[in-house]
């Protein structure tokens, strides 16, 4: 780490910057720059020597340094004697805060703790990859979802856990507890869940259906053999109950557990979301799932009026031509549909199923239509195919 190398001297001036009494190895540069901080009429004149604005790009600077030291004072455990929490919660203006502790396995649930218990009440966005940071517990989950759950003006919040096994079910489930007080969080991506089981998500799932202004939730359970069907069931559960939802990225790829049931209970929880305009979801590698799920995630997303993008991810999946045919189907008709990508690379799509995909939803004539899938028994049919498709208004369309 470079900042690791600084010595404490060097960033104790960061972080006790002034700008307003700081040298520049031109003179004439200072005065214009105070002049512009100060936002006088004319850069030339003699700068104020007190100013608000000064104030608040001090403590702008210092929070800068302060990030920047926080790894180096982690490790040398000098956070609290160096100040770096009380200079975080000084930077009035900040608003959003994009970090990383991943890899860090000094950073444990106090001096995480110690960290998002700084964070400035006005923050808007926060996005922390906390990947690797094997020492943090279930109190540590817990703790930050009520720190979340606490910020007044929090809209956005991003997570990363990958790599982390110490936070069992009980922490993303008090974790998501502390989120449901959330008073204007929107926006809600989570990613890795190395240690949840069936009944921990359904937990995880009821207390974060609480959080109630939430219209966009981004959940990646991938390589996870401790979820299956009953995991879906719960959090199809909490996902029913979200009205407000507009966007729903579900990750499962590699999740060997799930089938047909718990990807049934997804497509109905989909269909009880009357303003739902974006879906994804990757079962790449869910060897268990084949047209009884698809025709059901199908039969969700029939009549959804508001629905703009599709992502479905059936590679090595066991859908076959019903199920790709049913997913075609149910996309037309929705005046609003302007980009869908499906992925069955590997699948069990025949003939039947490639064609239709070939043609796709007749009402994306201005849209975006992308899908993978097996080749057809006798290349010679795409010829046919383009010949029924020719007789259909130009569509936009990639295919590979």
């Amino acid at each position: 780490e470079r900042e690791a190398s600084f010595s404490e001297e060097v960033l104790a001036k960061g972080l006790d910057v002034t700008l307003e009494t700081a040298q520049a190895s031109v003179d004439s540069d200072r005065v214009h720059i105070l002049n512009a901080i100060a936002e006088m009429p004319t850069l030339d004149g003699v700068p104020p020597a007190e100013h608000h604005n000064y104030q608040s790009v001090n403590k702008r600077l210092r929070c800068i340094f302060a990030l920047a030291a926080w790894p180096a004072a982690l490790r040398r455990g000098k956070v609290q004697a160096m100040r770096l929490p009380e200079i975080l919660k000084a930077d009035t203006e900040i608003t959003e805060l994009k970090y990383t502790f991943a890899g860090r396995r000094d950073l444990d649930s106090d001096s995480l703790h110690q960290f998002t218990s700084s964070l400035p009440s006005q923050l808007q966005r926060v996005s922390l990859d906390l990947s690797g940071c094997r020492s943090l517990t279930d109190a540590g989950a817990e703790k930050l979802g009520i720190v979340m759950g606490e910020l007044p003006h929090l809209v956005s919040l991003t997570l990363s856990f990958f790599g982390i096994t110490s936070i069992q079910s009980s922490g993303w489930k008090d974790f998501a507890a502390g989120l449901s007080n959330a008073p204007s969080m929107q926006e809600l991506k989570l990613h890795g869940f190395a240690s949840i089981d069936n009944l921990g998500l359904k937990d995880f799932a009821l207390s974060l259906s609480r959080v109630s202004c939430l219209q966009d939730l981004s959940l990646d359970f991938g390589d996870i053999d401790t979820v299956g069907d009953e995991g879906a069931y719960g959090l199809a559960e909490g996902i029913a109950v979200m009205k407000q939802m507009k966007r729903i990225t579900l990750g499962f790829s590699r999740c060997k557990a799930l089938g047909d049931v718990g990807v049934k209970s997804l497509g109905s929880s989909f269909g009880q979301l009357p303003l739902l305009e974006h879906v994804a979801l990757d079962l790449a590698l869910c060897e268990s799932v084949g047209d009884e799920g698809a025709v059901a995630l199908a039969s969700g997303l029939a009549g959804k009026q508001h629905l703009e993008t599709v992502d479905f991810s059936f590679q090595k999946c066991s859908v076959g031509d019903a199920g790709a045919i049913a997913l075609v189907d149910s996309l037309s008709g929705l005046v609003r549909l302007s980009s869908v990508r499906l992925n069955m690379a590997d699948a069990a799509v025949g003939d039947a199923g490639v064609k239709r995909l070939f043609l796709g939803p007749p009402n994306l004539e201005e849209g975006t239509w992308v899908y993978t899938a097996p080749a057809p028994s006798d290349v010679a049919l795409f010829a046919q195919w383009r010949a029924e498709d020719a007789q259909r208004s130009p569509a936009a369309k990639q295919t590979s």
